[in-house]
């Protein structure tokens, strides 16, 4: 009887092995590690927008090499997370409120994939 349960617990342990290292193979991340100057990620980019001004405003992206697209609008106040299409390895955002006034943010470097933070002050 005592024999019957050694090799009982013996399965088990198999069968537990195997299961982890199925769960372990497909837990594998699909994203290519770079390599030799290879571009990392690919397809798009999230923007989290933190809005701290009353004023509405519209963010626009321009990546390296290409023309200006609208990300989407920065309600007053509050945060929104949009997706864009990555296009470079470089953006530039630019907040264009309904006031009026406009600013730029600084170059940022970016890679399919990543989620970039913008935050908008209050400037009264």
């Amino acid at each position: 009887m005592k024999l019957f349960l050694v090799s009982s617990n013996r399965v088990l342990f198999g069968v537990a092995l195997l299961s982890a290292s199925l769960l372990l193979g497909c837990s594998r991340s699909s994203r290519p590690t770079p390599m030799f100057g290879e571009t990392r990620g690919s397809g798009a980019v999230m923007v989290t927008v933190q809005n701290r001004d009353f004023k509405d405003a519209t963010i626009y992206a321009t990546f390296s090499g290409g023309t200006r697209h609208r990300v989407g609008l920065a309600v007053g106040k509050t945060s929104q997370t949009f997706i864009i299409e990555w296009k470079s390895e470089v953006v530039r955002f630019e907040a264009d409120f309904i006031a009026g006034r406009s600013f730029s943010f600084d170059h940022i470097g970016v890679y399919g994939g990543d989620h970039l933070e913008l935050i908008i002050m209050n400037e009264g």
